[in-house]
């Protein structure tokens, strides 16, 4: 049986009891009032190694495990309901970071991904989530921060981390 943690990125709170299993399928749930699109686009960026790769394959279903990094960009399409949803799962690497940018303004929203229990990096996490707050593309679109491996920094004993 598999675990499904329900994440709506846009207007729904994830359920309190929600199974909070790391690196399995996630079911997006899209809900638009006023609007009602059939093709949506977002990106997922976040630093390399972070988990992004893994987090798209929980969410098609796949297994997330034994994934190598990401050069440049991969294209991930699936349906969700009416939607026919493209998530543009973008290389976190700093020099392929330039990106990104190139992406934002066709997409409907952002999915970052952070690397929870890699205490080193969360600075330069900081730094490159602010970096794409900022963005003028960015502006007024959903974000959804999604934390893949929090698991790992409740196993070290950790409270959590501020971003």
């Amino acid at each position: 049986m598999k675990h499904l943690v329900s994440v709506s990125i846009f207007n729904k709170e994830v359920p309190e009891n929600a199974p909070q299993t790391p690196l399995r399928p996630v079911s997006l749930s899209l809900n638009w009032s006023a609007v009602d699109l059939r093709k949506v686009t977002l990106v997922m960026v976040g630093l390399d190694n972070a988990g992004k790769t893994a987090t798209v394959r929980g969410i098609q279903g796949e297994n997330p495990d034994d994934v190598a990094p990401t050069v440049g960009f991969s294209k991930i399409d699936l349906t969700q309901g009416k939607f026919e949803v493209t998530i543009f799962d973008l290389g976190g690497g700093k020099r392929i970071r330039g990106i990104w940018k190139n992406y934002y303004s066709e997409s409907y929203g952002v999915i970052f991904v952070v690397d929870s229990s890699d205490v080193e990096r969360i600075e330069e996490t900081k730094e490159t989530m602010s970096e794409v707050l900022r963005h003028p593309r960015i502006s007024g679109k959903p974000v959804l921060v999604v934390h893949p491996k929090w698991r790992a920094l409740a196993n070290k004993g950790a409270n959590g981390i501020a971003l």
